[in-house]
């Protein structure tokens, strides 16, 4: 399973399919570990820090990072102390909420 399928499967069990409503999903880290051990494959939406195109939510140092990237190249970056402030900036910045 892949973390695109995997986030689809918890907004639709958990959150009744209501994508606005993703950043409820990490009031606790346990759904975001869960994606960094699924990030395998590469995609838009990225949990490892890796050379991908598109929007990155990586642990760094304590704090959260939230960077779009392309071609290798960072274009964007904010920093965040809480992860569930990282994922709400996350997932609406890179699109995810209103698709």
């Amino acid at each position: 399973m892949d973390t695109h399928r995997y986030l689809e499967i918890l907004v639709n069990n958990r959150l009744g399919g209501d994508k606005s409503r993703v950043v409820e999903l990490f009031d606790d880290d346990e759904v975001y570990r869960d994606l960094i051990v699924l990030d395998v494959t590469g995609g838009w939406l990225n949990y490892k820090n890796n050379l991908n195109d598109g929007w990155h939510l990586i642990e760094h140092f304590g704090f959260y990072d939230v960077y779009y990237q392309e071609r290798g190249a960072i274009l964007e970056r904010s920093r965040f102390e809480k992860l569930k402030e990282a994922a709400a900036f996350f997932y609406t910045e890179s699109g995810y909420v209103g698709s």
